[in-house]
């Protein structure tokens, strides 16, 4: 994609970034709760996913009310899933508390990352009156 040229497409890129970075996160947050024996965080981390998942059709939903029907790869969070894979997935922990240490500390980046996407500014009638195509369903 190339850089956006005002703050429709800024808007738009960051929707796009974050729609491919909570498809991703969901998937490994999902493998992750299937990998360790704390039931309640593995309840916990199932809520998380399902959250992530109702984020992502939200998004969704914006984009297509922008006549926007694709995704942007988001390399951050692809970054981030291959660490979490290698570090908690992939490993060879046995020790069931200290998987479990890794795995929170594994998620909490993700979440940090995919929460600092998600506070990006909100459209204002005085932000969308400097961009040149601001969409309707913004206003």
């Amino acid at each position: 994609m190339s850089a956006p040229k005002n703050l429709t497409g800024c808007y738009i890129h960051e929707l796009q970034d974050n729609w491919s970075a909570n498809e991703q996160m969901e998937k490994v947050v999902r493998k992750m709760a299937d990998a360790t024996d704390d039931n309640s965080l593995a309840d916990k981390l199932r809520a998380s996913a399902d959250g992530i998942a109702d984020s992502t059709a939200t998004v969704n939903q914006l984009l297509s009310d922008c006549g926007i029907p694709e995704k942007e790869h988001c390399k951050g969070m692809e970054g981030l899933v291959k660490e979490a894979t290698k570090h908690v997935l992939e490993a060879d922990i046995e020790d069931a508390d200290a998987r479990d240490v890794v795995l929170i500390s594994q998620y909490q980046r993700m979440s940090h990352y995919g929460s600092a996407a998600s506070a990006r500014p909100r459209p204002t009638p005085k932000r969308s009156a400097r961009a040149t195509t601001w969409p309707s369903s913004m206003s």
